[in-house]
């Protein structure tokens, strides 16, 4: 399986934004940035497109895990893609 990196990633949102390459990566760091500071403090964080993360706090107070529940048009997508669509 292929893993898809921050470089590329700004970069591939950059071209469809038609925006500078460290712009789209400031905006890509500041969303991590935001989802992680909700995540924190307990909030979960829905993005419609993407999915919604959950924050599951461990045992006897050691961090937390997170939880990603893929939104449902994406579930569809890719349902499609592994049908053969």
């Amino acid at each position: 399986m292929k893993k898809l990196g921050t470089r590329e990633l700004a970069r591939q949102v950059a071209a469809r934004q038609n925006c500078y390459i460290r712009d789209a990566r400031e905006v890509l760091d500041h969303f991590a940035a935001v989802v992680a500071e909700n995540l924190e403090s307990g909030r979960s964080v829905h993005f419609a497109a993407l999915g919604t993360f959950h924050p599951i706090p461990q045992r006897h107070g050691r961090g937390l895990r997170v939880r990603f529940r893929p939104a449902a048009a994406l579930r569809r997508r890719l349902a499609a893609r592994q049908d053969g669509g």
